[in-house]
């Protein structure tokens, strides 16, 4: 399976014209096409309703489940491409609410070792930008300072 063949059909399903998604990422309509017939030979199913080339495109019940794990493959290759990046760079990026970057941070800074000092990119966000960021991939840690309860059962 090919990653731009998911962002083709993923794009498609949210734009619902071919030639909409071939202009956005600038290839040519037979491209797009040629992609969603692909993945419906690897799939052996029907993604589209192919009824009336004017108008929008309709997603079979098949290619409803297939454009969710297409959307979460994809996120999972945009994580794993940030979490490569980060290994790479030799940096750490560390989100924290203003008041621990102000307050906490500089006494735990000081006990480390001046080059590990560095490698640190402290990030000043709030608490709930900081799980955000951590969960998509922008931060390598982050320091919470939160009261309430999370509800999101993603973390």
């Amino acid at each position: 399976m090919n990653i731009k063949d998911l962002q083709y059909y993923v794009s498609l399903t949210q734009l619902k014209n071919f030639s909409l998604v071939a202009a956005q990422f600038h290839v040519s309509q037979p491209t797009i096409s040629a992609a969603i017939r692909r993945l419906e030979t690897e799939l052996k199913t029907q993604l589209l309703i192919r009824a009336n080339p004017h108008l929008p495109v309709a997603l079979t019940t098949t290619g409803i489940q297939v454009q969710r794990h297409a959307s979460q493959i994809l996120l999972e290759h945009q994580l794993m491409c940030q979490e490569v990046a980060h290994t790479t760079t030799d940096q750490l990026v560390i989100g924290m609410p203003p008041i621990i970057e102000i307050n906490y941070f500089p006494r735990i800074a000081s006990q480390l070792p001046q080059a590990l000092f560095s490698q640190i990119q402290p990030i000043s966000q709030g608490s709930l930008a900081a799980l955000k960021g951590l969960k998509n991939g922008q931060l390598d840690l982050a320091v919470l300072a939160y009261l309430n309860e999370f509800t999101d059962t993603t973390i």
